[in-house]
């Protein structure tokens, strides 16, 4: 079978390496699941291979509790076997960390995070269901939108980042966040285009003007995503 095949090949290559590294994600379907239960698994596949653990001399979890815990984690079991092994965080997982908002409960997410989240929403709802996107596409073409198709829209990251690409995110939000204190939104066009095209400056009721509520919405939001790219990407790494 080709399964059977694929994996000689990969023991083949193990006995041949003088070292090699290992990328491992805790099983999601299972709630249970320790880093004893992980250890064991990963020996027996080793194992039966007659591939030595103690040639393992780097790891990258997804960071995990069960992965990373100080006493008994997947990465303490595996050093103890081979101390030389270097265990690193996935830059995915960081990424997608760093994208989420600070708080799971609503009353600590500010107005723009509130707003993605029902855009998100309503993408996700209208492309689950064939007859409503059909009915959505044929809606747009009627009113001569520019666009007729939805993307989906997901929190997790999907591009690998690499750290250097880190670095020159976190200058571009850097720069964002300096244009955007003066009200200069030209990195974003939808907004600068609402902005251009809108003829309400003053908010009912309020004292603020357009201008100010919506800079003030963009630069938090930039000032939470940059504090959060500090947190999981933390300089004594870069």
């Amino acid at each position: 079978m080709v399964a059977d095949d694929l994996k000689d090949q990969l023991f083949k290559k193990l006995h041949q390496a003088v070292c090699y590294g290992l990328q491992l994600d805790e099983k999601t379907d299972e709630s249970k699941t320790t880093a004893q239960a992980i250890f064991d698994k990963l020996t027996e596949f080793l194992d039966e291979g007659d591939v030595q653990l103690d040639k393992c001399k780097a790891m990258t979890t997804d960071g995990a509790a069960a992965m990373t815990g100080r006493v008994n984690g997947l990465v303490q079991k595996t050093q103890a076997v081979s101390p030389t092994c270097v265990a690193t965080h996935c830059m995915i997982h960081r990424e997608a960390l760093a994208a989420k908002p600070i708080g799971s409960d609503k009353t600590e997410k500010n107005e723009l995070e509130l707003i993605l989240e029902d855009v998100v929403k309503i993408v996700n709802a209208v492309k689950a269901n064939t007859k409503k996107h059909r009915m959505f596409s044929k809606l747009c073409k009627d009113m001569d939108a520019e666009f007729s198709k939805l993307p989906y829209h997901r929190n997790g990251g999907d591009v690998f980042i690499t750290i250097s690409k880190v670095q020159g995110f976190e200058k571009k939000i850097e720069q964002w966040k300096r244009r955007a204190e003066n009200a200069n939104f030209s990195d974003f066009h939808e907004v600068q285009t609402f902005m251009r095209g809108s003829n309400w400056w003053v908010m009912e009721n309020e004292e603020k003007s357009l201008q100010q509520v919506v800079t003030r919405l963009v630069v938090d939001h930039l000032t939470l995503l940059q504090s959060n790219f500090n947190k999981y990407f933390p300089e004594e790494e870069k």
